[in-house]
């Protein structure tokens, strides 16, 4: 009678395929569903990241614009510096040369004056 018992009868070896294919699926299911759990924890995390990225951007446009402006109220500045140092410098090429004639005029004027002694 040992070997009647190891004899699966049809029904009871549907029971037991039907018993564990059950336990698979739910094994399958809690498996989807840490899965869904992980994906939306994933997604969230994309979502922060991506908030992060945009925000950044968001500040680089923001500084860099920042820096144009500067640059723009800058550049007539410098402009004006540049023209003054140019005239400056004029005034003074001007003024050497002036320094110079004057000097030439006193020497042609010592000598004539020596001349005239003579």
């Amino acid at each position: 009678s040992n070997f009647g018992e190891s004899v699966l009868l049809p029904e009871e070896a549907e029971q037991r395929l039907e018993k564990r294919m059950v336990s698979m699926c739910d094994r399958l299911w809690s498996k989807l569903a840490r899965m869904q759990e992980e994906f939306g924890g994933l997604q969230e995390e994309v979502a922060g990241l991506h908030e992060v990225v945009v925000t950044e951007a968001e500040e680089q446009h923001k500084s860099s614009s920042k820096l144009q402006e500067r640059v723009a109220l800058l550049e007539p500045k410098l402009e004006e510096q540049q023209q003054a140092l140019q005239q400056q410098l004029l005034q003074q090429a001007l003024q050497q040369q002036l320094q110079k004639e004057e000097e030439e005029r006193q020497q042609l004027q010592l000598q004539l004056q020596q001349k005239e002694k003579q």
